[in-house]
């Protein structure tokens, strides 16, 4: 597995981190380790790669929402039907 950032983005906005480590927490809080590790390496590539602030709640949300949709699917990767 690789490992690192191939390129850092020089030109990114310089930004506060408090909100983007409480919501990696609040993943691992709430949907374990992995998705916590997960959370972690794409708020790196968002930031350090992508140049995107830190401080903004609903891009970080955004971000959140659509890496714990990648992490959180069951992985027999079987899409569950509907329920009853």
């Amino acid at each position: 597995m690789d490992a690192g950032i191939p390129h850092f983005n020089l030109d990114r906005l310089a930004s506060n981190s408090m909100a983007s480590h409480r919501l990696a927490q609040h993943g691992g809080k709430t949907y374990g380790l992995r998705a916590s590790e997960g959370l972690y390496d794409r708020l790196n590539v968002y930031y350090f790669v992508e140049g995107y602030a830190l401080n903004d709640r609903p891009r970080l949300a955004a971000v959140a929402a659509e890496e714990l949709a990648k992490l959180l699917v069951p992985r027999g990767g079987g899409g569950g039907g509907s329920p009853g």
